[in-house]
């Protein structure tokens, strides 16, 4: 009962924030009929399968959270204004919502269906980072009825070191909580998301099922990389050969597709070790080789680079034919050799951060973390706020490289290295556990490695073993299209190491009461609903004034004229203004609320305006109180109020937490 519930909440909520969309109000609906017109027809023509109300709601949830994910994919796609690269991105909706009706239309089990959801739904083509890991959460929590019983085993180690990371994301949050709000809570729910995956993957019922999720991740990378293959040669006969990739392919971050391309190659060369489908894989082999290359990720070519010597050396050990395995893996290892040599010698002509910049960058970090919070970290999804922290510390070497990575790239900087960044996040504490269930993996693997290990389970183990070496000098794993796959590599291996007796793994088991676990995921879905909801009415704040102001990585807003603040556009605001539920959790709203009353004061001269645009900035500084921008901006207020000493005080504070210059003054 209470999962009809929940499901019912979801679809309620979800379909709303499609109809009332105004944002682009024409793509929303025309992607919801687009949905919910051939759901109704499925439900007509198959509505034998259908034998209760669960069903028919978990099929349109699933309906709903592909096409909500989808949208505001499209909606915030970069180099959106590339009309072909839309209609690609809609042939991949089509497609993988298609492979949904077809999922149900072969009475795949739920969970599957589910796996499959969350998978196409974080793709790199749609994954944005906040309102997607909102919707997956939703969604992911709504069904958590699948899972009959949860048990956690007493003495499966791998398990224990799960839990407790994800105990200690909870507790780094809420110590956060004070001065990250929205951020840190958005990473949390990812982590809870992720460790839900792990979950369901690890109680799969039937072992056979397991390599149906393995399908998913083959199926979907297939679209990706194909996709990407096609802009690439695009590019390449466009530019005439010589395209600038140092940023991104059509829009993407480099080092996020690369990561992509690494975690899934053994998804085809275990294959292909094993005589299955060998033109075919041979084929996806090699066109994600070409990518790769074209992506710049010397990371993820590293990590390429390890997965295919632990493969080559494995299969060369296990199987007779040797021939075609050591000429691949040969072939494969000269290639990433040399394209690595060969983009690091373009490193010192193009804006790519260089080998000596990262380990600047390290050094800051490590800077930070000591100074500031060593034991319990930043919180989860903390980025922004490193570059309003004081910078006394820090070397002049240091600031100096900061800047030019702020100047470069102009976003704020991560660690590009993973552990040093988890080591920011949760502090040394959180890093201990960390390193413990890295320990713990290779010894698991070197167990196995005796013994004839399945197909599935040999994919499980390269995926973290690729991420424990790329991600020393890249921090990707935040990405959906790689975090999620390894959640699911984690519960294989965790799943199989069960039967691994030297390790002295018992059967006993805790189950957790189906009474608490549904308040738990009562609680978590009011809290995500808030979110949602303000995050939703924040998007359509901004929607009244689109294509009409600037925002940059830095929080610097900009608007275009002052013809936008008129009383019509005033009117729309301050309707949805109103509607924000009066939680304290997003700064970057209320500076926006804050900026636009002040400049409709600007024009009326109306001092209601100014008190409202005081109270929002100050909210934002409550908040966030580094806003080196919500600083600078009631400094302002204050001299036009004629109040010297508070402006004074303001100002000193939005120097002390901008060191590096990136806020701008106004004119």
């Amino acid at each position: 009962m209470a999962g009809n519930l929940f499901q019912i909440w979801f679809i309620v909520f979800s379909s709303a924030f499609l109809f009332l969309d105004q944002v682009q109000p024409f793509v929303s609906r025309d992607l919801i009929l687009t949905a919910i017109v051939p759901s109704f027809l499925f439900f007509y023509f198959n509505r034998k399968k259908f034998t209760n109300l669960g069903t028919y709601l978990f099929f349109l949830s699933g309906v709903l959270v592909i096409t909500n994910t989808s949208y505001y994919g499209l909606v915030i796609l970069p180099d959106s204004i590339i009309p072909r690269q839309k209609v690609f991105f809609r042939i991949y909706f089509y497609i993988i919502l298609g492979y949904y009706f077809y999922l149900h239309f072969k009475e795949k089990s739920r969970k599957e269906i589910l796996i499959y959801t969350v998978l196409v739904c974080s793709n790199l083509l749609i994954f944005r980072q906040e309102f997607t890991i909102l919707v997956i959460c939703f969604y992911i929590l709504c069904n958590l009825n699948l899972l009959n019983n949860i048990s956690i085993y007493k003495k499966n180690y791998f398990d224990v070191l799960i839990f407790l990371l994800f105990l200690f994301s909870a507790f780094s949050t809420i110590k956060s909580f004070y001065y990250n709000g929205t951020n840190s809570l958005i990473g949390f729910l990812y982590v809870l998301s992720g460790i839900l995956i792990y979950i369901f993957v690890k109680y799969f019922p039937d072992e056979k099922k397991i390599g149906n999720i393995f399908d998913f991740l083959r199926f979907n990378y297939i679209l990706t990389i194909s996709l990407f293959c096609f802009f690439t040669i695009y590019y390449l006969i466009h530019f005439q050969g010589k395209p600038d990739f140092t940023k991104s392919i059509s829009g993407f971050h480099i080092s996020n597709l690369g990561s992509v391309i690494m975690i899934h190659l053994g998804l085809f060369f275990v294959p292909l070790a094993k005589k299955e489908s060998k033109f075919l894989n041979l084929f996806f082999i090699f066109i994600s080789i070409f990518v790769l290359y074209y992506s710049h990720s010397r990371s993820s070519m590293f990590g390429t680079f390890v997965i295919i010597i632990f493969l080559g050396i494995y299969f060369q050990k296990k199987l007779k034919f040797k021939k075609l395995i050591l000429t691949i893996s040969l072939f494969l290892l000269l290639f990433l050799v040399f394209a690595f040599l060969n983009i690091s010698y373009e490193a010192g002509a193009n804006k790519y951060v260089s080998i000596k910049e990262r380990f600047s960058i390290w050094k800051i970090f490590l800077e930070r973390v000591y100074h500031h919070s060593i034991l319990f970290g930043f919180g989860p999804n903390n980025e922004k706020f490193n570059l309003f922290l004081p910078n006394f510390y820090l070397s002049e070497e240091l600031i100096l490289a900061f800047k030019k990575y702020t100047t470069d790239f102009y976003s704020p900087p991560h660690a590009h290295n993973y552990y040093i960044q988890f080591l920011f996040s949760y502090g040394f504490t959180g890093i201990i556990l960390l390193f413990s269930l890295m320990i713990l993996y290779f010894k698991i693997l070197f167990k196995k490695l005796d013994s004839e290990i399945l197909k599935e389970e040999l994919i499980s183990f390269a995926i973290p073993l690729a991420i424990v070496f790329q991600e020393i000098f890249d921090y990707t794993l935040i990405d959906g299209m790689s975090f999620y796959p390894f959640m699911i590599s984690l519960a294989v291996i965790s799943r199989n190491s069960i039967n691994l007796k030297s390790l002295n793994f018992d059967k006993n088991f805790t189950k957790l009461k189906s009474k608490i676990l549904t308040s738990v995921v009562f609680v978590f879905l009011i809290l995500i609903s808030i979110l949602l909801f303000n995050q939703f009415i924040s998007k359509q704040i901004k929607s009244v004034f689109k294509y009409k102001f600037q925002i940059d990585n830095f929080s610097n807003l900009e608007f275009l004229n002052k013809e936008i603040f008129n009383e019509e556009n005033f009117k729309k605001f301050e309707k949805l203004d109103k509607l924000f539920i009066p939680v304290n959790l997003d700064d970057e709203k209320e500076q926006f609320s804050g900026q636009v009353y002040l400049e409709y004061f600007l024009v009326s001269k109306n001092n209601d305006f100014l008190d409202k645009s005081e109270k929002n900035f100050l909210k934002c500084i409550q908040i966030f109180p580094n806003s080196s921008i919500c600083y600078l901006k009631l400094s302002e207020i204050y001299i036009i109020k004629n109040k010297p000493d508070q402006a004074e005080i303001y100002f000193s504070k939005y120097r002390e937490n901008d060191p590096f210059g990136l806020i701008k003054k106004s004119p």
